[in-house]
C-alpha cells in the first residue's frame, strides 16, 4: 500500500523533470526524487526485518563491506579526532548481503563515536581474521560501553538507548 504512492510520485516527478527549464526547479525536483527513492529503500528494509523480503546474498569477502564502512566514516573519525587502528586480513568469500553488512558496520562505528564523546583520547580498533573454520571480526573502542542490561538486546531490530528519532539501532539483526 505504501509502495504504490511512492512509485507514482517518482513517475510523475520524472515526467515533470523533462519539462522543467529552470535549474533551480530541477534541483528541487531532484531532491524530491531522491527522498522518494530513499523512502522506497526504507520500505525494503522494513520488509526484510519482517521476513517479507529475503535479502540477496552473494559470495563476498568480509573485508569489502568493512573497508567501505571505514571509508564512509573516515571524515567523522577525522572530525572527532579518533585514531583508527586496523589489523585486517584477507578472508574467504562467504554468502552475505554486503550493503546491509556495511551499514551495520557504519552503525557500530557511529555508536563508538558517540560512546567516546567525553574522552580525551579516542581510539577504535578493528581486527578481521580468517581462522579457517570461521571469520572473526572485533571492533572495540575506549568509550563508555553498553550497559550490561542492554547487551542481550543489541541484535533486535530498531533497539536503541538513544533518545534521538534518527537512531534505529545498530543494524545487527
Amino acid at each position: 500500500e505504501m509502495r504504490t504512492p511512492l512509485l507514482a510520485i517518482v513517475g510523475f516527478a520524472q515526467m515533470i523533470m523533462g519539462k522543467l527549464k529552470d535549474p533551480e526547479d530541477q534541483k528541487f525536483l531532484d531532491s524530491l526524487l531522491r527522498e522518494a527513492r530513499t523512502s522506497n529503500e526504507i520500505l525494503d528494509k522494513l520488509f526484510s526485518f519482517s521476513g517479507e523480503k529475503v535479502q540477496e546474498k552473494k559470495e563476498t569477502k568480509l573485508e569489502g563491506p568493512l573497508f567501505r564502512a571505514l571509508k564512509a566514516m573516515e571524515l567523522k573519525f577525522n572530525q572527532k579526532g579518533i585514531k583508527v587502528t586496523k589489523n585486517i586480513q584477507e578472508t574467504t568469500p562467504i554468502p552475505l548481503n554486503a550493503d546491509s553488512l556495511s551499514k551495520a558496520f557504519e552503525n557500530i562505528f557511529q555508536n563508538s563515536i558517540e560512546a567516546m564523546e567525553r574522552k580525551a583520547q579516542k581510539e577504535i580498533k578493528v581486527s578481521l581474521t580468517d581462522i579457517g573454520s570461521a571469520i572473526q571480526i572485533t571492533i572495540s573502542d575506549n568509550g563508555e560501553g553498553i550497559d550490561a542490561a542492554h547487551l542481550k538486546r543489541v541484535f533486535e531490530p530498531f533497539f536503541t538507548t538513544r533518545a534521538s528519532s534518527q537512531q534505529v539501532g545498530l543494524g545487527l539483526s
